[in-house]
């Protein structure tokens, strides 16, 4: 596969999520960018599914580090520091499994039939029982002690709210699902929920 950043089919170019502290979507969103091309009469079209995500800054600092610096270091830091397997996990994450239940979608992670029907008693619309159950704390994704940067914590649930939506749009494409990233003084950091709409 060729190394150049640019895919037919949409994938990465370059670029840590900048995101607003609550965002919602309801549908994934690309932007494309039309570039000059060095050959005539060509030009080059730019598809990004994760329009806002930009490369994390110390990821950029590294590859800049180096003598010559890192074209596109967020690739190489893979390269050096990733193996497959975390590749595989961090898929699942950010493509979640679902479960259907009660008329509900759940993250299969958080889903158990007792907490359901527990909420159910107090809750009784399905959509603010999926918000309650589908909610994640990002922090509690990592368990480290390093200085990590609350930045890279809301890029990551960015991440999540995104991924997580076309995963819902690829499993559900009869259904409506509002997917969500709050920010707030009463959240625990980042939270990434999401709900049928």
């Amino acid at each position: 596969m060729a190394n150049d950043g640019l895919s037919t089919d949409g994938s990465f170019t370059t670029g840590a999520l900048n995101m607003g502290l609550t965002q919602t979507t309801s549908k994934t969103t690309t932007t494309s960018t039309t570039m000059p091309s060095n050959f005539e009469g060509n030009s080059l079209m730019v598809r990004d599914p994760l329009p806002t995500w930009s490369e994390p800054l110390n990821i950029s600092n590294w590859g800049n580090k180096c003598d010559p610096p890192i074209d596109r270091p967020w690739l190489a830091y893979l390269n050096y520091h990733a193996q497959p397997e975390m590749i595989m996990a961090i898929g699942r994450l950010l493509f979640p499994t679902f479960i259907e239940y009660g008329g509900g979608v759940f993250l299969e992670i958080n889903f158990s039939e007792s907490r359901f029907h527990d909420w159910e008693k107090k809750i009784k619309a399905i959509e603010k029982i999926e918000a309650v159950m589908n909610h994640v704390h990002v922090y509690d994704l990592f368990m480290t002690d390093n200085q990590i940067d609350e930045a890279s914590f809301e890029a990551v649930g960015d991440l999540l709210m995104h991924t997580w939506q076309s995963a819902l749009e690829k499993c559900y494409p009869n259904r409506s699902f509002k997917v969500s990233i709050s920010n707030t003084e009463q959240d625990y950091g980042p939270v990434v929920s999401f709900h049928s709409s």
